[in-house]
C-alpha cells in the first residue's frame, strides 16, 4: 500500500500505479491490501487507485491534481474478499509444503507479469521448440508443448497451419533460407539511391518533464543515420544525441532536417514508429511542417520483406525483429556485447542522465547510447546488402518465383522428411 491517510477520524488507503488505466490485476492487488490492512486491526473507510491522466499537458509547474486520477474501488474490492481469503490459505499451504509444486509452464509464466522463476522452469526448452512458432495463440502453443509436442518435427501432420507457419516449420526442419524472389524483387524496386538508413530513440516519462508534453509522450532525443550515395558506396555515418537537462525536440528536428537535406529514399525498420514521431513533431513545430513532410514522404520500411516472409531464415525463429534478423543474415554482428542493447535500456539510460553528475558516467553512457543507435542503422545497411545479393544470386531451387537456399548442412529424420513431404 502506497499511502494511508487519516481524514476526519477515518482512514483512507491509496494504491498508486504508473498505469494509465485501472486493470483487473490492480483491483486484485487492492483487494489483497484491503484484506491485510483490515485484518491487522485498521478499519478503512475507503480504498482508491491513483493512476496517470494522459490528458494532462504540462504548462510550467506540475499540477499534481491534474496529473493523477483518483478512483474509489471499494465496491470492487469488497466483492473479492472471499477470493483473497481462500487463496491466502491455499498459498500458506503451498509455502509450508517441503516439496516444490509441480506446475507445467504456461501463460501464467507471463501474465500478469513475467515470472522470476522462468530461468529455472524454461531451461529445458529445446532449440527447435514449438513455442517459437510466431502467429499462434500462446495458449494453443502451451497446449501442444504440455501434451508432449515439444519440437517442430513432432507436430502432427493433421495439425492445421497457415501458409506462413508452414514456411517457418519447413525452414526450421530443413535449415533452408526461403526467398520469394518475385515479391522481394518488387519491394527492392521501390528502393532508390541515394539512400539514408535512419533510426530514432525516445524517452517516455510518466511525469512530463517538458512544457507542452503529456505523460508517456515519446520525446525523441537521439537519431543515427548511415548514408549511401550509391549501391557500391561506403556508408557515411552521422548522429545526434541531445544534451541532458533541456528539451531536445527542436534541436532534434532541426538537425534531422539538415542531415537528410540531400534527396534520397529513407529506410527505417518498423517505419510506423519513426513516422509517428515525425507527425508529432510537425504538430509541435509547424514552422518545419513542409520539411518534416518531405522526410515522411521518402520513408520506406525495411521490415516489410521479413514481416511478410519474402525472406525467411530459420535462425529468425519466427520473429521479424531486427534483433533476430541481423544475426541471422549477418553472422557475427549482434547486440549481445553492447552495454546498451535495447531501446528500453537506452530510454532508461538517457532518463538517468537527467540527474547524473559524474562526468565519467555521463561520457560512458553517451558513448554507449551512440554505439547502440549506430548499430541499429548499420544493421539495416548489412541487411539490405544481403537482400541485394540474394536477388543477384541465382543459385538454389527456384519454384514459382520462390528460391530456397540451404543455410547449412542439415539432415532430418524420417518423421521430419514425412512432414516436409506433406507440404510439398
Amino acid at each position: 500500500m502506497d499511502m494511508i491517510v487519516k481524514r476526519g477520524g477515518a482512514w483512507y488507503a491509496y494504491e498508486v500505479k504508473s498505469s494509465t488505466r485501472i486493470t483487473p490485476t490492480y483491483i486484485l492487488d487492492a483487494a489483497l491490501q484491503y484484506y491485510v490492512i483490515c485484518h491487522s486491526g485498521l478499519d478503512l473507510a475507503d480504498i482508491s487507485i491513483v493512476n496517470v491522466n494522459t490528458d494532462y499537458e504540462r504548462q510550467g509547474k506540475l499540477n499534481y491534481n491534474e496529473l493523477f486520477k483518483i478512483s474509489s474501488v471499494r465496491n470492487e474490492v469488497m466483492q473479492k474478499q472471499d477470493f483473497v481469503r481462500d487463496n491466502l490459505q491455499r498459498l500458506l499451504d503451498i509455502a509450508g509444503d517441503p516439496n516444490q509444486p509441480s506446475v507445467q509452464i504456461g501463460q501464467q509464466c507471463f501474465s500478469p507479469y513475467a515470472c522470476d522463476f522462468m530461468g529455472t522452469c524454461w531451461k529445458a526448452i529445446p532449440e527447435n521448440s514449438v513455442l517459437n512458432l510466431n502467429g499462434v495463440a500462446k495458449g494453443e502453443l502451451f497446449q501442444l508443448y504440455n501434451n508432449g509436442i515439444k519440437t517442430l518435427d513432432e507436430i502432427p501432420l493433421s495439425y492445421p497451419l497457415n501458409k506462413q507457419l508452414k514456411l517457418q516449420v519447413e525452414c526450421g526442419l530443413s535449415n533452408n533460407v526461403h526467398i520469394d524472389r518475385e515479391g522481394l524483387g518488387k519491394f527492392m524496386d521501390t528502393i532508390h539511391y541515394p539512400l539514408y538508413f535512419m533510426d530514432f530513440e525516445t524517452i517516455m516519462p510518466a511525469v512530463p518533464v517538458f512544457d507542452k508534453t503529456h505523460p508517456y509522450q515519446h520525446i525523441p532525443f537521439q537519431f543515427s543515420i548511415h548514408f549511401k550515395e550509391t549501391k557500391n558506396a561506403e556508408p557515411v555515418h552521422v548522429d545526434f544525441l541531445a544534451e541532458a537537462g533541456t528539451d531536445p525536440r527542436r534541436q532534434f528536428v532541426e538537425e534531422l532536417i539538415r542531415q537528410t537535406s540531400v534527396p534520397g529514399d529513407i529506410l527505417t525498420y518498423n517505419a510506423t514508429f519513426e513516422r509517428s514521431i515525425l507527425i508529432q513533431l510537425k504538430k509541435q513545430f509547424p514552422a518545419y511542417a513542409d520539411a518534416i513532410d518531405y522526410i515522411i514522404y521518402r520513408i520506406k520500411d525495411l521490415m516489410f520483406p521479413f514481416e511478410n516472409k519474402l525472406y525467411y531464415h530459420p535462425l529468425m525463429k519466427g520473429s521479424y525483429s531486427i534483433k533476430n534478423v541481423l544475426p541471422a543474415l549477418a553472422g557475427g554482428i549482434d547486440y549481445e556485447n553492447l552495454r546498451i542493447g535495447s531501446g528500453s535500456v537506452a530510454m532508461t539510460a538517457f532518463e538517468n542522465l537527467q540527474s547524473e553528475t559524474d562526468l565519467y558516467k555521463i561520457a560512458e553512457t553517451r558513448d554507449a547510447l551512440k554505439a547502440y543507435c549506430q548499430l541499429d542503422t548499420l544493421a539495416m545497411v548489412k541487411i539490405l546488402d544481403v537482400l541485394e545479393h540474394s536477388l543477384a544470386n541465382n543459385s538454389g531451387i527456384n519454384k514459382g518465383g520462390v528460391t530456397e537456399l540451404v543455410a547449412d548442412d542439415f539432415e532430418f529424420d524420417r518423421d521430419g522428411q514425412q512432414f516436409l513431404e506433406f507440404f510439398a
